[in-house]
């Protein structure tokens, strides 16, 4: 995932060390980085919404039920996060090994100031940012899965969430919370099995966040959350039922993993597309290094002088008139001319397997 993602972001080392190499040119071609806005721009053409096709007991097609389900999804597209979510998981299923979209729903409630004549008094009214139907989006290593080794998310024996929230996001979820009070930012609380006590951790990387962390188990039908790693379930552990459940009342995981192309039939990761551009890219970069070095020497030709005279390269520019007192001095290239063209013709080629393995350039929206 990390290497994919620098392929993505076009990464350029720069931590270069030995003053002899410095001159080189690293730059990238960003061709892979490009290959994936188009194609997240092909994918992204339309808003993907659900369709519905109700029966009725006699089998038959129920269009007014249909109907009303689809306007019901369509509703909850257009007054949610869903359209955002939409576009940041399908640029994640081309640059991770896997993207979830979740389901969730809440009611969350802020505190407001209202002005009396009095002054100003507080009261309470449901936050409609964090309330209602929340398509979240969690990153490959968001969501600890069981067996990496089924492809059917269901089929999975238990699953953990985890994202980082801000403490005042947190504290409107789950302020409520008798346990509320033991959830410091920054700070994770974890249990020891070899003396039985619970330690507090600090998370320099998050100094200023609280990790939520919520278990689930579908076959037992079981949901806990952590905050910051104190209990957030009922006060009876074993009362604590997942919220997500189809028209049965069963349980259901409330996470889709989107991914650009299957390794294998079994393997439940996905081999995104930057992964298989990944060496095409690489080679694309090293030739367009080479060819780029070389025009750099070729326009600023390292030579040997011979001769008593001493030359540096302060008389090297453009009409530069040079006048030697000793007419043995010489001035030798050191390389060879070359045909740099062979080189760009090169990556031409490898262009165009780039091309093969995601979108061609006309599909991008590219003239011949």
């Amino acid at each position: 995932m990390n290497r994919d993602q620098r392929t993505f972001n076009a990464f350029v080392d720069e931590t270069v060390e030995d003053p002899a190499e410095a001159w080189k040119w690293r730059g990238t071609r960003s061709k892979a980085r490009n290959k994936a806005l188009a194609m997240h721009a092909q994918l992204t053409a339309g808003y993907i919404i659900p369709m519905f096709m109700a029966q009725n007991d006699a089998d038959e097609e129920d269009r007014e039920f249909s109907d009303i389900m689809r306007d019901g999804t369509e509703w909850m597209v257009n007054n949610s996060n869903y359209k955002s979510s939409f576009l940041a998981t399908t640029m994640g299923m081309l640059v991770n090994p896997v993207t979830y979209m979740g389901a969730e729903y809440a009611t969350v409630m802020q505190t407001i100031k209202e002005k009396t004549e009095d002054g100003f008094t507080k009261r309470e009214i449901i936050d409609e940012v964090l309330s209602g139907f929340q398509a979240p989006v969690y990153s490959a290593d968001q969501i600890l899965i069981s067996n990496a080794y089924e492809q059917n998310m269901q089929r999975q024996r238990e699953l953990i969430k985890r994202r980082y929230i801000d403490y005042t996001e947190a504290q409107a979820k789950w302020g409520s919370h008798e346990n509320w009070d033991y959830v410091i930012p920054g700070m994770k609380s974890v249990y020891s099995e070899a003396d039985g006590l619970f330690y507090d951790i600090k998370d320099d990387d998050h100094p200023f966040l609280v990790e939520e962390a919520v278990y689930l188990d579908r076959r037992n039908d079981t949901e806990v959350t952590f905050v910051g790693g104190i209990y957030m379930g009922r006060a009876n552990v074993d009362e604590n039922p997942m919220r997500h459940r189809d028209n049965r009342n069963a349980p259901k995981y409330d996470l889709v993993p989107f991914g650009y192309q299957r390794i294998n039939e079994h393997f439940f990761y996905y081999k995104s597309l930057m992964n298989a551009q990944y060496w095409d890219d690489n080679l694309l970069d090293a030739q367009y290094e080479v060819g780029m070095n070389r025009v750099f020497l070729d326009a600023n030709m390292p030579v040997a002088i011979s001769g008593a005279d001493s030359v540096d390269s302060d008389i090297a520019f453009p009409n530069a008139v040079t006048a030697f007192a000793d007419k043995d001095v010489k001035a030798v290239p050191l390389l060879p001319q070359t045909d740099v063209g062979k080189v760009f013709q090169g990556m031409a080629i490898v262009e165009n397997s780039m091309d093969e393995s995601s979108i061609s350039g006309p599909t991008a929206g590219q003239q011949a």
